[in-house]
C-alpha cells in the first residue's frame, strides 16, 4: 500500500520517486549524522515566517527541476532546513500524516510487531524516526531497526524507501499548499 501511495502522490505532484528519494534522503541523513544543530541565534515570530516561506519556496524549486542532491544549491537547501529551529515540528507533522494516510489512525504509542503487524504507516514512521529523528547518538542501526521491528531485511529496506519518499513528496505538497495560502491572502506574488 505504501509504495502505491508514494509513487500516486509523486506524480500528484510532478516528481519522480528517485529524485524524491534522493533529496529526501539527504535530509534525512544530513539531520540524522548530528551535522545539524538548531539555529544558534533564536529567531522572532517575523523571522521564522519570513524563513519558513524562503524554505518552501525553495524546496518546491528543488523539487520541481529535479536537482541533484550533490548540487551545491541543494546541499545548502539542506542545511538551512535542518538547522531551522522547527524542523522537528515540521517532521513529526509529516510522520503523523504518514500514519494517517496509509493507516487512518495516529497512534502514538510505540510500535509493537505482534499487536501493530497490520499499521504499515505506523511501521513507517518508526522506521524514519529510529534511523534518523533522534540524532547520531540515538539513532538506530538497519540492523537493530529491523530486529526490533520482526520484519525480514528486505522488507525492512523496501519500507525505509517507501518511508523516506513519503516522508520527501508529504513534505512537498505541504509546502506547495502553504504557498498557494500565501499567494492567495496577498502574504507573497508568483515572483517573490
Amino acid at each position: 500500500m505504501a509504495h502505491d501511495l508514494a509513487k500516486e502522490i509523486c506524480e500528484q505532484e510532478g516528481v519522480k520517486y528517485e529524485d524524491t528519494y534522493c533529496i529526501a534522503k539527504a535530509l534525512l541523513n544530513r539531520y540524522g549524522s548530528g551535522q545539524a544543530y538548531a539555529s544558534e541565534q533564536l529567531l522572532d515570530e517575523d523571522a521564522i515566517v519570513k524563513q519558513k516561506q524562503s524554505i518552501r519556496r525553495r524546496y518546491i524549486n528543488i523539487m520541481k527541476n529535479r536537482m541533484n542532491c550533490g548540487k551545491k544549491e541543494c546541499r545548502e537547501f539542506i542545511w538551512s532546513v535542518v538547522r531551522a529551529q522547527w524542523f522537528m515540528e515540521k517532521a513529526k507533522m509529516t510522520l503523523d500524516k504518514i500514519a494517517y494516510m496509509v493507516d487512518g489512525i495516529v497512534d502514538d504509542t510505540a510500535y509493537d510487531p505482534e499487536k501493530d503487524r497490520d499499521l504499515e504507516g505506523k511501521l513507517l514512521k518508526t522506521i524514519i524516526d529510529k534511523a534518523y529523528l533522534r540524532g547520531k547518538n540515538n539513532a538506530k542501526s538497519d540492523e537493530s531497526i529491523y530486529i526490533d521491528l520482526e520484519i525480514p531485511r528486505s522488507t525492512y529496506f523496501k519500507k525505509k524507501k517507501d518511508a523516506i519518499v513519503l516522508f520527501g513528496v508529504l513534505m512537498l505538497s505541504y509546502a506547495k499548499r502553504r504557498e498557494r495560502q500565501d499567494i492567495e491572502s496577498g502574504i507573497l506574488t508568483e515572483d517573490n
